[in-house]
């Protein structure tokens, strides 16, 4: 299904929404067709579809809400938009009357309402085959139970409406607990899954349109939440190796080359059909000329910016420098000058740069593009997301909206869902489940076509003697495509450190390392490259692989709207956030974090610590929206918001 395609069902079905109301309305209407009638055409039955699809792109998900209200409060999820005494989610304060929440609550149930009517009224079209017939059955069903994951996820127990909403009575209904929930979102995916075998990834393309193993990949997903924290049914590990296996052994799925090029895609508007990473994403698309204007998504998340040559952004989200700094990163000095104070540094691991923007704009205005300020090594706090760069997307920009589609689940994740679960399932990791993170690291740093850069690690082996002045320092060989530079330093008249101001790149071998002039004597040597690889000691048991995945989960789907509900998932939401608060008042030496200061720029310190300072137990679930109080009266509140 074409983005336009999508867009034109749409509008074929918003004539019918409100069709399932005519019950109980006497006399009857005669403005609005009545299911059987509406029903009678396959085209109308795609039309109904298209219209549960319809769900994800709205503002009050995916379009806008989920990017920067729901999954916010993370440490590559911080919001700062607007004042700190309103409630919000990310603050953990948020209260049962909270706007954000109950749109996304309304408009989940209004998505599991459109899939209900579809499923009562799919046997009347006489004009579809039963392969076609299975196609459609399979997405609804797959799309229900997409939606009850959402809910279950936030909202913990909630109703569970399996007819089409034809009277106010219906509004009351008793909650089903979230086990419960889970469950039944894992039987119908079950049915999604083999009634979508005609639909795989290879006949269709775009991958916005549910296939086989997207069903299989959010199966997998789905089992991992129940395995973990609160339902904790570990009998579930299982079925994430088994569900994880069959997208792999399909071999419609590989990782693309180049990290950043999944997303630069999704910016330009294009499909990889080639190596299938996406595997199914939420479709935007905004184009000046009707009827598409105005069908992006919010461009809330990104790079703040109020300049139309580059796109403008609104950006609301800012990283937590516990993100940036779970990368590894290089360490530079100036290449001129005295200090020993590191004034720059690069990162080995290209996702990195490309998940945390590593400049903000400055100036530019109606004629000329904004200047991309570099930040500085120490300017670690309020730095943006890059994921999404709108500088990417094909000009003219549309000054509020994007075309960027937005991932769902990719195939990275369900390599590192396997990893998880074999370290679950066998109480230590596995060498399989090791190779799988690393081929996600092997791919994050790119060496197998960019070659090794020089670490910060050149020991001086002999100071020499009778230095007048620095000498000079040369890096040559190991095949490198670019040289690495360095400074020396003196202690009195002998050599005492080098460090780099430059890490070179594509070595495949150690360089050589030559002191030269002002003195006599000094020898000194590389002793370390990058290593994409996981180190020993980050597998040596189960704890440390479990770390080591979560380290890894944070850096490939940095800004993906993932990890909040990893942390909690791990049982480690809690500390997590009120460990970012301690960093932003502290500071963590270890990690090279200096505290929050004034002159840190914006947001404020406020915004890093209130999370930290306002969670409890409460927030393992957001409150039941208010409007389901009023509406249901079998309605029930989580702890801490009764």
């Amino acid at each position: 299904m074409t983005r336009f395609a999508i867009f034109i069902l749409t509008l074929l079905i918003i004539g019918f929404s409100s069709s399932s109301c005519k019950k109980i309305l006497n006399p009857s209407p005669t403005d609005f067709l009545d299911a059987n009638t509406f029903y009678q055409k396959k085209a109308n039955l795609n039309a109904a579809l298209a219209g549960v699809y319809a769900t994800l792109g709205s503002s009050s998900l995916y379009g806008e809400t989920y990017q920067c209200y729901i999954t916010s409060g993370a440490e590559d999820n911080l919001v700062f938009q607007g004042s700190i005494g309103n409630p919000k989610i990310g603050y953990y304060n948020e209260t049962a009357s909270y706007n954000e929440s109950t749109r996304m609550w309304a408009n989940l149930y209004a998505g599991i309402n459109r899939a209900n009517d579809v499923l009562e009224n799919i046997n009347i079209p006489k004009d579809i085959s039963d392969d076609e017939k299975k196609i459609v059955e399979g997405e609804t069903r797959f799309l229900r139970a997409y939606y009850y994951f959402l809910l279950t996820q936030w909202f913990g127990n909630v109703p569970l409406r399996l007819e089409s909403s034809t009277s106010p009575d219906q509004a009351n209904k008793a909650f089903t607990s979230s086990k419960e929930i889970y469950d039944f979102v894992i039987a119908e995916m079950e049915q999604a899954d083999a009634l979508l075998a005609g639909q795989t990834a290879d006949k269709i393309t775009n991958n916005e349109r549910v296939t086989q193993t997207a069903v299989e990949a959010m199966l997998a997903r789905v089992c991992l939440y129940a395995a973990g924290e609160p339902i904790n049914d570990k009998s579930k590990y299982q079925d994430v190796i088994k569900w994880c296996n069959k997208v792999i052994s399909s071999g419609l799925h590989r990782l693309n080359p180049d990290y950043r090029q999944v997303f630069k895609l999704q910016l330009t508007d294009q499909y990889d059909n080639t190596y299938r990473e996406s595997i199914w994403e939420v479709g935007f698309y905004v184009n000046t000329a009707a009827p598409e204007t105005n069908s992006g998504k919010w461009v809330r998340v990104g790079i703040q910016s109020s300049n139309d040559l580059v796109g403008r952004c609104d950006g609301w989200i800012v990283n937590h420098p516990l993100a940036y700094k779970t990368y590894e990163g290089i360490g530079l000095v100036a290449l001129t000058g005295t200090t020993q104070t590191i004034t720059n540094d690069v990162s080995p691991d290209t996702r990195r740069d490309w998940n945390i923007a590593p400049f903000k704009y400055s100036g530019g205005s109606t004629t000329a593009p904004p200047t991309k300020t570099a930040l500085s090594a120490t300017n670690i706090w309020g730095r943006f997301p890059g994921k999404w760069r709108r500088e990417e997307e094909i000009a003219p920009h549309d000054p509020t909206k994007s075309p960027a589609n937005i991932p769902i689940i990719r195939y990275a994740d369900v390599l590192l869902m396997l990893a998880e679960a074999e370290n679950e399932q066998n109480h230590g990791p596995t060498d399989e489940a090791v190779g799988y993170v690393n081929q996600i690291r092997d791919r994050a740093y790119m060496e197998s076509t960019q070659g090794k850069m020089l670490i910060n690690n050149i020991v001086v082996t002999n100071g020499g003697s009778g230095y007048t002045a620095i000498p000079t320092i040369t890096i040559s060989g190991g095949g490198a495509t670019t040289n690495a530079t360095a400074r020396a330093f003196l202690n009195g008249t002998s050599l005492d450190r080098i460090l780099l101001s430059g890490a070179g790149a594509g070595y495949t071998s150690l360089p050589t390392v030559t002191v030269s002039g002002a003195g006599s004597g000094a020898t000194a040597k590389a002793v370390a490259l990058t290593d994409y690889h996981l180190k020993p000691e980050q597998y040596e048991n189960y704890d440390a692989f479990r770390k080591a995945i979560q380290d890894e989960r944070l850096m490939e789907f940095n800004g993906e709207f993932l990890r909040r509900q990893d942390l909690k998932r791990w049982g480690i939401l809690i500390p997590t956030v009120k460990r970012m608060a301690e960093v932003a008042r502290s500071g963590d030496p270890a990690m090279g974090i200096a505290a929050w200061k004034s002159g840190s720029g914006v947001p404020a310190q406020a915004h890093f610590v209130l999370p930290g300072d306002n969670i409890s137990e409460k927030d393992m679930y957001l409150p039941i929206p208010l409007q389901e109080w009023l509406y249901n009266k079998l309605a029930d509140q989580n702890d801490g918001f009764k």
